[in-house]
């Protein structure tokens, strides 16, 4: 069963663009650093984009530092422009809470059964299609699963098992939280 605290990817993103800097008001500046890596030495309320190119980003992630954070993962996202992909693993870049979601985009399934399960940061993800127990009807569709997984570790790779033949396999992240 699908958790419930996770994000609609599905969700068009263009709301989510950075403009900066944007005057606030007559004295107030609000300024938005850009980069591949976070900044070393933040103060409380720092703006942040990270990508993971600086020239052709497929992700851009807007962080608000949290001095105030009861968590060592003080950089907060506040938006998201694409997300962490792969087809059979993705490599965590930095430590943190992450919302992740597997699945196959759909296809023809036949009579055929197949899963993708991962198992990290506290919690199980499995998404499953297909006829179940032998059937005889063809099955067509999306199948997925997704939650937020805690405390990954900065270079994990999360690499989910798949059972049967998914031709459409993918794996997604976005971050919540990161040091």
């Amino acid at each position: 069963m699908p958790s419930t605290d996770a994000p609609d990817f599905a969700q068009p993103l263009a709301a989510l663009a950075i403009q900066a800097p944007v005057t606030v008001s007559s004295t107030v500046v609000l300024s938005v650093s850009y980069g591949v890596s976070l900044p070393g030495t933040p103060t409380d309320g720092t703006l942040f984009v990270l990508v993971d190119s600086a020239t052709n980003p497929s992700y851009q992630f807007q962080f608000r530092y949290n001095a105030n954070s009861s968590t060592s993962y003080k950089w907060e996202c506040i938006g998201a422009g694409g997300a962490l992909e792969g087809t059979t693993a993705i490599t965590i870049p930095n430590a943190g809470d992450w919302y992740v979601e597997i699945g196959d985009a759909g296809r023809n399934l036949g009579t055929s059964s197949e899963s993708i399960t991962l198992t990290a940061g506290g919690i199980s993800l499995a998404a499953e299609g297909g006829a179940a127990g032998g059937g005889t009807e063809s099955i067509l569709g999306s199948f997925f699963d997704r939650g937020r997984m805690k405390g990954l570790t900065a270079a994990q790779v999360l690499t989910p098992s798949v059972s049967g033949s998914p031709t459409r396999q993918y794996i997604r992240a976005i971050p919540v939280r990161i040091s």
